[in-house]
């Protein structure tokens, strides 16, 4: 039965370009669809049908899968296995979803904040050290010399203080967010690393060096669960300042491995994901037949588009050069898309909507939508010379 997915966002709440972005993080393919036929193919609609994934790292890893085709067949039945293996225990990919939830979504790019946004302004890092210090100095030397006009300065002090921690939680949001979602990422793979279903993602292999790490992050967010008595504690001593300072120091060098543990649980979404998808999914799909490169064939029955509510199917058998020919409106780009379309998703997860499918490996590239574009100063003769 299908289940409703209050985590499932609608096409204009997905942040595209910023998944375009981060496909740099990734290594290029010689296989790689091109923009100009990812744009043509609607593909941001299929991606965006497909989506189930629960995090930030999930939703990167989905659309890199969907924008490089796989020409290994084994490499192919391996993505299609991990899936499998979540399908056939229902129970186990439910409580991966839960613990993803918790883990959700970053507004902000995580490389980059690790690799750059963690540094403090000297002037920042010696204020959260002052504070406190005069804090402290300022109650001893009232306590000592029992001048109680010196409850002044400490008021002074404490509003000074006070507003350290305001402008700490404006100014450095960004790195405060990332340095969240980092603890929800290391509670995750502490959680699973031991899990023997999910051994052979290896988070065994990355999590313990960070082990030390996350003991130091979890002390500021320990800090902000306690109780009211203790977040004025927090405020006007800069605990949490002071130990986001010591913090910083230590990601950089860590964060190779924080990368990769960000990749593996990214892998784990995409492949729980997919396992939803093919729950839910409603449409007849097929696992094609590859055959070798000395074969040059696509044949299919009953393929229809994933995008259209009511498909005509097609049944064909392509073994050379074909031209399409038709009246305006009568389906050809259609058609085309519905090809390209099907073509890709047998490439990249080993499932294609129709009755069967047989093909050999295959490039995809198309020119089917291109228009003047004044912004990039292209006429329309331009932009069919750039996608030959």
């Amino acid at each position: 039965m299908k289940t409703f997915n209050l985590f499932k966002r609608q096409k204009n709440e997905i942040p595209f370009p910023q998944l375009r972005d981060m496909l740099d993080y990734y290594p290029p393919s010689d296989s790689a669809i091109d923009p100009i036929t990812w744009a043509d193919l609607n593909m941001d609609d299929v991606y965006a049908k497909m989506e189930e994934t629960l995090t930030a790292q999930g939703d990167e890893a989905l659309y890199y899968s969907l924008h490089n085709p796989v020409f290994e067949p084994e490499k192919l039945h391996k993505r299609s296995a991990a899936v499998k293996a979540l399908t056939d225990q229902p129970q186990e990919r439910e409580r991966l979803r839960e613990n993803l939830k918790k883990t959700g979504r970053l507004r902000y790019d995580f490389r980059r904040s690790i690799q750059e946004d963690f540094h403090l302004s000297a002037r920042d890092k010696f204020l959260y050290q002052l504070g406190p210090l005069a804090l402290l100095l300022l109650a001893a030397l009232m306590i000592a010399t029992k001048n109680w006009n010196i409850i002044l300065l400490l008021l002074i002090v404490i509003l000074f203080n006070g507003g350290l921690h305001y402008k700490f939680s404006k100014k450095y949001e960004a790195q405060i967010d990332t340095l969240a979602y980092t603890y929800k990422l290391l509670n995750f793979c502490r959680l699973y690393q031991k899990n023997a279903f999910f051994q052979e993602y290896g988070l065994a292999d990355y999590y313990p060096p960070l082990c030390q790490t996350h003991k130091d992050i979890s002390f500021i967010f320990q800090l902000e669960s306690l109780d009211f008595a203790a977040d004025y504690l927090n405020i006007l001593f800069l605990f949490k300042e002071r130990r986001y300072v010591s913090i910083a120091k230590k990601l950089a060098p860590k964060a190779d491995l924080l990368f990769r543990l960000y990749e593996i649980t990214g892998q784990m979404d995409m492949h729980q994901a997919m396992s939803v998808f093919f729950t839910e999914n409603t449409k007849p799909v097929c696992t094609p037949t590859f055959i070798g490169q000395t074969e040059k064939r696509i044949q299919f029955k009953q393929l229809i588009h994933p995008l259209l509510s009511a498909p005509v199917a097609n049944d064909l058998d392509i073994k050379t050069s074909l031209v399409i020919t038709g009246s305006n409106m009568s389906g050809k780009s259609t058609f085309l898309r519905t090809l390209g379309v099907n073509v890709l998703l047998a490439q990249t997860w080993n499932f294609a909507y129709a009755a069967e499918m047989t093909l050999c490996p295959l490039h995809i590239i198309t020119s089917i939508s291109l228009q003047d574009n004044m912004a990039e100063g292209k006429s329309y003769f331009l932009q069919e010379a750039d996608a030959i």
